[in-house]
């Protein structure tokens, strides 16, 4: 797990509030995650999908994290 940047709004601590996932197919999960500032409340929420196939465990759509979306900042990107 990364480490996450202070809330780009009002600086205070921020942390996963939620993660969870789902089988929709025989083939694919559906995961999301959400970082939440504990002062402000602001947040970030991604869903991404995982393929299943007897021969490999292929990730697709996940290429950014949660936690980079939450730490990327307007200087760097």
């Amino acid at each position: 797990m990364a480490e996450l940047k202070p809330c780009p709004f009002c600086g205070g601590m921020a942390m996963e509030v939620e993660k969870s996932s789902r089988l929709t197919s025989s083939f694919h999960t559906e995961i999301s995650a959400t970082i939440q500032c504990v002062y402000c409340g602001a947040n970030i929420k991604k869903m991404w999908y995982e393929k299943k196939n007897l021969n490999s465990n292929e990730q697709f759509l996940n290429n950014v994290t949660v936690y980079d979306l939450w730490n990327r900042r307007d200087d760097n990107g």
